[in-house]
């Protein structure tokens, strides 16, 4: 029995061990991320931007036509190319400019991925779209970790709103739902906790989830959406997974009306009704 105690230990910390290790690879798989699949319509422009401690970040801007509003910053989720997602929104989103960078250490983008780099990265694009457009609306938007990124920029910048596609509470949260054998808490380096993050935040948030999601399951985005203070519109589509969402021919509408919803609450609120 004690042998058996010994092996069972020993493969528990084994298990422990491979998922201390592996969880940047998980949480940020930039391997396996596929380069662009889709072209850029002729008006984009390619931007690069210097964090503070020398990454050059790649992304790209696609402009609307003049006059539009509102300027759309999205943050795609941990295995979506950029450049895709940027056109992803463009094309949902025609009468906004719309500008994604790949995280970094994503190809193009330099350096190596983590909680607080995506964070502060998100921040600097932030400051740089405010000072380049101060009198336009900004919303970000976010899918999966990119609505985790997108929460940490409502909750430390003043921006027009958020739009937040299958988020979740906090990555301690669906390792624990996945993971109930091991202590996640201990071992885990990019909590993302979005639902801390929101819960003083004074912008509007929309969002857009799945029920069938299976990555990120229903009871981790509700847990999100009971914490945010001005939620604008919880959009379900219940026969949808975490993927099939966005072939959802009802999602183009949705982010659009989530996009318009936020915009409205926030100059209602400017305006003092």
């Amino acid at each position: 029995m004690v042998e058996i105690g010994i092996a069972a230990a020993v493969l528990y910390a084994a298990a422990v061990g491979a998922l201390f290790v592996m969880q940047d690879a998980m949480l940020f798989p930039r391997e396996r991320t596929a380069a662009p699949a889709d072209p850029l319509p002729a008006a984009a422009e390619h931007w690069t931007l210097t964090s503070d401690d020398g990454a050059t970040l790649h992304g790209v801007h696609i402009p609307a036509p003049a006059g539009a509003t509102p300027i759309v910053l999205g943050f795609p989720g941990n295995a979506w190319n950029a450049q895709d997602f940027a056109v992803f929104l463009h094309e949902r989103l025609p009468r906004a400019d719309v500008v994604a960078f790949h995280y970094r250490g994503y190809a193009p983008s330099e350096g190596r991925p983590s909680e607080r780099a995506l964070v502060a990265d998100a921040l600097a694009l932030t400051d740089r779209l405010r000072a380049r457009w101060p009198e336009r609306p900004l919303v970000v938007v976010g899918a999966s970790l990119g609505a985790a990124v997108a929460a940490a920029v409502v909750a430390e910048r003043e921006v027009t709103g958020a739009v937040l596609i299958t988020p979740f509470d906090s990555v301690r949260a669906l390792a624990r739902e996945r993971y109930p054998w091991a202590p996640v808490g201990l071992l885990l380096r990019h909590p993302f906790d979005s639902a801390d993050r929101l819960a003083d935040a004074d912008e509007p948030v929309a969002v857009i989830s799945a029920g069938r999601d299976e990555l990120v399951t229903p009871a981790r985005t509700a847990a999100l959406v009971r914490r945010i203070p001005r939620l604008t519109d919880h959009r379900v589509f219940a026969d949808d997974d975490h993927q099939s969402l966005y072939d959802d021919p009802r999602f183009g509408p949705a982010l659009r009306d989530a996009v318009d919803a936020v915009t409205a609450a926030h100059a209602r609120r400017s305006s003092g009704t």
